[in-house]
């Protein structure tokens, strides 16, 4: 009899389960997916939770019959076993990539620093605090990214043996795993709570940090407890729903969107706890016919492997991105090379150095010396310098300074100019243009004045807001100086356009129509810009609406970089008509600009277009082999210097230098 009066169900917790291995496969197979293509199976990152519950239950099991006489042996013991278990593969693993990810990326270091914190188990707190979104551009260029759950489980294990210890092994008496049953429900319901909370308000640090993760782990450990005390209550409910009803939820629950991530942590940890359960009590009848799907052949081939696959299909994923790309075509060897790398793992690295002494074995020094070597190796590197690759193997980025060497037509142009300095006002479109601005300030020895945000001043805009600073922008200003007027000119479109990150188009018909912004006032403000300049014989240039895309750009500009052993993905050159560039401002918008600068004798006006849209009439964003566009509508400093000659022949031609 037991607590409750119910006879106590026969089952064997610490026998090894083929299906939990099955479970196992399912998980590591749900995320492969969604890392390879997220739209197959938008939820699947989830097969981690999987594998945290599974990790909780089997830990808990093997803590629960150990019988190590004391407490310092008793967790010596359980680090030693965990050090074997996971730390060979990790190491392994962690070596090849450091060195692959340095011939691929000219700036690996970021990439590595995480790599080094895993072997602590510590890069989960890495990629936190360094602003790493765990669905970005940052977290798909680091073959390290997905460590961060290995992370969280070490943590977690640095805590648990011990409150396993003080609650149950240290008296011996099976009564205390109420005891732990009693801290494993007050910490996974606080745990819980904090993570449904921070998920709102704090989506990364609910995501990577341990204590926002204990519960998931930790109902793995209630389930093993509750089951020794007595599963009287939970073969009841369980009895009820068959298996496959509980297995197909399983699954179905990650094809929801990533966006109710909150809904599907929670069904998955919990699905995950009964389906381990009903394994549990199907082994204890021998049903096991019953879940044979995670018992075939296959999946236990995959269970046994799934740690070396974790750990090598997101580096195979990611050395992709960085060169040939992850297409229908490139599929086959992508996943043929994942399975051959982690069954070699499994086999050759996994497998032997768990079971042998390391003190003793010649295997183990002949596999340990070589990679401590390496991991030594890069970490003196990024010591000493930091910022130089000598694995690289493409070509490597001009410094700074040779970038700013003058190009031949300012070398050979003689004329001493009355300008002293150029000043720049707009919104980020004033910004975007500075890397070319700065090559001709530079070279002639002008001072360059702009304001960074949020302290744009807008200068016309078509809501007069910010008409009143114009004397603060103007008193910088002598004779002879130049005012370039560069902005987006968001109140002038006459449709909707995209955000900088084309995730959401904005419309502002109504806000023009309710408040009266538009082209009538952005012409006042410019009026007014053009005869205040003119009394101090300021010369004014505006730039013309320049290209911008009406799709989402493939804004990874280090993978879009051409290089001999890169096939650039086609999302890095998007195309946009110039038809839906002509659409967007009003019709008299140009000729209103025009007849201005043919009549005002200090204005002038500078069209960007043609040398981003050559042919006039489908413009690019690769432009002779240069990114020129970093999002929808901004220019990459590559991009800016485009247009250098021709913005440089156009001050000269107009006399302003």
């Amino acid at each position: 009899m037991n607590e409750t009066g119910k006879k106590k169900i026969a089952i064997n917790l610490d026998e090894y389960s083929k299906a939990i291995d099955g479970l196992r496969a399912l998980a590591v197979i749900a995320v492969i997916l969604n890392h390879f293509n997220n739209s197959i199976l938008p939820s699947g990152f989830l097969g981690v939770d999987i594998f945290f519950v599974i990790s909780g239950f089997v830990i808990t099991a093997s803590l629960v019959k150990r019988k190590d006489g004391d407490v310092s042996s008793y967790i010596k013991n359980f680090y030693k076993r965990r050090i074997k278990r996971l730390y060979p593969a990790l190491i392994f693993c962690i070596c090849i990539t450091m060195i692959l990810i340095s011939f691929f990326s000219e700036f690996p270091n970021e990439s590595i620093l995480t790599g080094i914190f895993a072997i602590p188990g510590f890069s989960n707190i890495d990629l936190y605090y360094n602003a790493v979104d765990y669905w970005g551009k940052s977290a798909k260029l680091n073959p390290f990214t997905h460590t961060w759950s290995l992370g969280v489980e070490e943590q977690f294990y640095l805590i648990f043996p011990i409150v396993l210890w003080i609650t149950v092994k240290r008296n011996k008496k099976f009564t205390n795993l109420k005891k732990l049953r009693g801290f494993l429900i007050f910490a996974c319901i606080t745990s819980a709570i904090l993570y449904v909370y921070f998920s709102r308000t704090n989506q990364m640090l609910a995501y990577f940090m341990m204590p926002f993760r204990f519960w998931e782990i930790g109902m793995g450990c209630l389930l093993y407890v509750q089951l020794k005390i007595n599963g009287y209550y939970i073969e009841k409910l369980l009895g009820k729903i068959p298996f496959h009803l509980i297995f197909i939820s399983l699954i179905g629950v990650q094809f929801l969107s990533e966006k109710y991530i909150i809904f599907t942590t929670i069904m998955v940890t919990v699905l995950t706890v009964l389906i381990i359960a009903k394994i549990k009590f199907l082994e204890a009848t021998s049903s096991e016919s019953v879940f044979s799907i995670l018992t075939n052949s296959i999946s236990l081939y995959i269970g046994k492997i799934s740690y070396s696959l974790y750990l090598w299909h997101w580096v195979v994923i990611v050395i992709s991105y960085w060169t040939i790309g992850i297409n229908k075509y490139t599929l086959p060897i992508q996943l043929v090379l994942i399975f051959m790398l982690a069954s070699f793992s499994f086999y050759f690295v996994e497998k032997p150095l768990r079971h042998v002494n390391w003190r003793k074995s010649t295997y183990v020094k002949i596999i340990i010396f070589p990679f401590s070597l390496i991991i030594m190796l890069f970490m003196l590197q990024m010591k000493l310098s930091p910022n130089s690759n000598h694995l690289y193997l493409g070509t490597t980025s001009q410094k700074q300074s040779q970038r700013l060497i003058p190009n031949k037509l300012m070398q050979d142009y003689n004329t001493v100019s009355n300008c002293s300095k150029i000043r720049v006002i707009g919104n980020s479109h004033s910004l975007h243009i500075i890397p070319m601005l700065s090559q001709i300030t530079n070279h002639f020895n002008l001072e360059l004045i702009y304001e960074n945000h949020p302290d744009y001043i807008n200068i016309p805009m078509g809501d007069q807001k910010d008409i009143e600073k114009l004397d603060i922008v103007l008193s910088v200003l002598d004779k002879d100086d130049i005012l370039i007027l560069s902005s987006r000119n968001r109140y002038l479109y006459e449709r909707p356009y995209l955000s900088g990150n084309g995730d959401k188009w904005i419309d502002h018909s109504q806000l023009k129509k309710e408040r009266g912004y538009g082209l009538s006032i952005w012409l006042k403000e410019l009026d007014k810009v053009i005869s205040e300049t003119k009394k101090k014989d300021i010369q004014v240039i505006l730039f013309l609406p320049n290209v911008e895309f009406d799709k989402q750009i493939f804004n990874e500009e280090d993978i879009c970089k051409n290089e001999w052993f890169r096939i650039p993905d086609e999302r890095c050159n998007p195309n946009v008509s110039i038809n839906y560039l002509n659409s967007r401002f009003p019709e008299a918008f140009y000729k209103e600009v025009n007849n201005r600068a043919s009549v005002d004798t200090n204005f002038y006006v500078f069209n960007p277009m043609p040398i981003y849209c050559p042919d006039l009439t489908t413009c690019y964003r690769t432009i002779n082999g240069v990114n020129a566009f970093k999002d929808t509508n901004h220019l990459t400093a590559e991009g800016a210097n485009l247009m250098l000659d021709d913005f440089f022949s156009f001050l000269t031609s107009n006399h302003l230098l």
